[in-house]
């Protein structure tokens, strides 16, 4: 029911807004009435195609289920508006908006960010390629296109500092360092003031939550078990945070341990969530789902169908690969896929069947740029394209450097050979003794051996603990493929082992005889001298396992007319990392584990293994400390050291036969 006076629309084009008029025109039976719209137009228009204009304007997705469209001028406007209030996928915000050098590859993760469903990414790029950087970008499009306001970083205590600076000097976002209590405290206060915003930067080690925390009988009144409480009861709230980055996110890859658990309880109060790792695959596919499923639970619920999708989903990566090296034929490409379609996984997709029908011709597959639209093609049919991006520097031409290797043996002394024989023929008496496997009990001394064994036999002279409590989770790390938290359990007979390699240190061992015939280290200084002589005032970079390696190293380089810096646990290595770059500072940098990841040592072009990690991955994330973005030299050189007849020989051995599958 119209009268005059109304304000009324075209159902046509709701946009069309107009008051009616008194006048009409028309036969009865067809009668028109007048419309004078509301930018001055006049226009006689039949009752039924308008409607009055209420009170409540519809929403757009209303608009759209009932048919009522606007015409092509409105669609302009409304994509204007989009455009400036920042909202279109197609336009980064985040280019040329911070003070980061344009390399394009970082923007990958951008955009098959906002390509995500689940509103999550795990960024998977290479060692030293600015994972930090692109989460950065990551949060900036965020705040351009949602009006993001709170951003929590999560990463492995060492980090916290480095990524201060970064989010302040690259994004101008300062950030806070803060613990459990102080983060649990804004978080409270986000219910109270939704508006409220923050950057925030939390340790790994400061958020776990305690074993047993939700449990009435054992209730923990640390800040990091009321933490986990709040979090647990808030996941049925809005969130809590606009996005969350979990760094060295491989540290989340075990269920069952709490520092996957703190995953679990930060996903559902996260808008987004993104997670950083070179390495997110250490051993088995199961790292890479465990880390998928916290993503998204429901795009990856089992394991199983995750390693079938893998298994099938080969092909298609293989061909994207062949396409993305050089020339193909039109019959290889359709071949590739083929053997996809072989699989029931694929039988059905409608993408791999159009590639089929619509093969590309033997000139695309020879233009660059046609191929490199292909393997995006084939890459949007890989199942965890959505979620996972990676970028390997051998696909960045910008600032590749080449890797030349050394492996360094040193030939046991005669002392040190008839020490490292009687200690293991000692132990496996042991184990005899004792009826326990040799495997791990005797795995642990020879490391230590094989290491350094000088400070081996002066460790264990003094009674010092066989190994420190994180030297021996990672021990076990290595071994068994499994990242052990602080609950990990030690062996029952840990305690009675120390004490036979006391025994066993004292009968046989003779530390100033070790000392004085150390092959190993004279090897090392014998090449390290050469290497200055012919780089004068270049830093080195020097990785050992053990903290007895490390100390031993300092005394013997500081005799010999060599400043070092030490970082190890349990120490400011910020202040030590400091001093180490200062252009008058020490020339050699002795580091444990601590320093493997997230620390930017590219100012230096030579890494040394005094040991070897047996996860090669480990490797990978040392020699990363130097092969990252601002590495100015074309060459970096590793050093690989062992003893000869040792298991560090053995180790480096069956490194070099698993190295290959690590390679992508």
């Amino acid at each position: 029911m119209l009268s005059p006076g109304d304000k009324v629309r075209l159902k046509a084009n709701p946009a069309r807004v107009g008051i009616l008029g008194n006048e009409t025109d028309g036969p009865a039976h067809r009668q028109r009435l007048l419309v004078m719209y509301l930018d001055g137009s006049e226009d006689f228009v039949l009752p039924s195609t308008l409607e009055k204009v209420e009170n409540k304007s519809l929403r757009p997705y209303e608009c759209i289920e009932q048919g009522r469209f606007s015409g092509e001028d409105d669609l302009r406007a409304a994509i204007t508006f989009h455009r400036l209030s920042g909202k279109l996928a197609n336009l980064i915000y985040s280019l040329n908006t911070t003070n980061t050098q344009f390399l394009a590859y970082q923007f990958k993760p951008v955009l098959q960010f906002l390509d995500s469903p689940c509103n999550g990414i795990l960024i998977a790029d290479e060692v030293g390629l600015g994972k930090t950087i692109e989460a950065g970008l990551i949060w900036t499009e965020l705040r351009a296109r949602l009006d993001a306001k709170r951003l929590l970083i999560v990463c492995p205590a060492m980090l916290r500092e480095k990524w201060r600076d970064e989010l302040a000097n690259r994004f101008g976002v300062q950030a806070e360092m803060v613990d459990a209590g102080e983060l649990l405290k804004k978080l409270q206060a986000v219910r109270e003031r939704p508006q409220d915003g923050f950057a925030v930067i939390a340790s790994i080690q400061g958020l776990r939550p305690p074993r047993g925390f939700n449990q009435p009988d054992r209730i923990s009144q640390s800040s990091a078990a009321k933490l986990a409480r709040f979090l647990e009861d808030a996941e049925v709230d809005e969130p809590l945070l606009d996005m969350v980055v979990v760094d060295e996110a491989h540290y989340l890859r075990n269920k069952g341990t709490q520092t996957n658990l703190l995953g679990r309880l930060l996903r559902p109060v996260a808008s987004s969530l993104v997670m950083l790792s070179a390495t997110p695959i250490q051993l088995r596919s199961s790292d890479l789902f465990n880390l998928l499923n916290l993503i998204d639970e429901d795009a990856f619920p089992y394991e199983e169908s995750f390693r079938y999708s893998l298994e099938a989903n080969a092909p298609i990566v293989r061909l994207r690969d062949r396409v993305l090296a050089g020339p193909i034929t039109r019959a290889d490409f359709i071949e590739g896929l083929d053997e996809a379609l072989d699989a029931r996984f694929f039988e059905d997709n409608e993408q791999i069947t159009y590639l089929r029908e619509h093969a590309p011709s033997n000139k695309r597959l020879a233009d660059p740029k046609g191929r490199a639209e292909l393997a995006d093609q084939l890459d949007r049919i890989n199942p965890l394209s959505k979620v996972v991006t990676r970028t390997l520097k051998r696909d960045v031409d910008e600032g590749r450097v080449v890797r030349a290797p050394y492996a360094i043996r040193a030939t046991m002394s005669g002392s040190e050979s008839v020490f490292y024989e009687q200690v293991t023929e000692a132990i496996r008496g042991y184990c005899v003794m004792h009826a326990v496997s040799t495997g791990f009990m005797l795995t642990i001394p020879q490391r230590q051996m094989s290491s350094c064994m000088a400070a081996a036999c002066r460790a264990w002279q003094k009674k010092h603990a066989a190994l420190e409590q994180d030297e021996l989770e990672e021990t076990l790390y290595d071994l068994q493929g499994d990242l052990l938290e602080e609950e990990a359990p030690q062996p029952d007979d840990m305690g009675s082992l120390l004490s036979a390699l006391v025994d066993i240190a004292r009968e046989v061992g003779d530390y100033e005889t070790l000392r004085r015939n150390d092959s190993k280290y004279t090897e090392l200084l014998k090449n390290l001298r050469s290497y200055w002589a012919d780089n004068p005032g270049r830093k080195v970079v020097l990785f050992a396992f053990y903290r007895q390696t490390l100390a031993y190293l300092a005394e013997r380089l500081r005799e010999d007319g060599y400043a070092s810096v030490l970082v190890q646990g349990g120490m400011d290595k910020q202040e030590a990392l400091k001093r180490f770059r200062e252009p008058q500072g020490p020339s050699i940098l002795l580091s444990s584990e601590v320093a493997s990841e997230g620390v930017d040592l590219q100012f230096s072009s030579l890494v040394i293994n005094y040991d070897l990690p047996w996860n090669p991955m480990r490797i990978e994330q040392r020699i990363g400390r130097i092969d990252r973005i601002g590495q100015e030299a074309e060459r970096i050189m590793i050093w690989n050291f062992m003893y000869a007849d040792t298991i560090d020989e053995r180790v480096y051995d069956r490194l070099l036969d698993r190295l290959p599958e690590f390679i992508e």
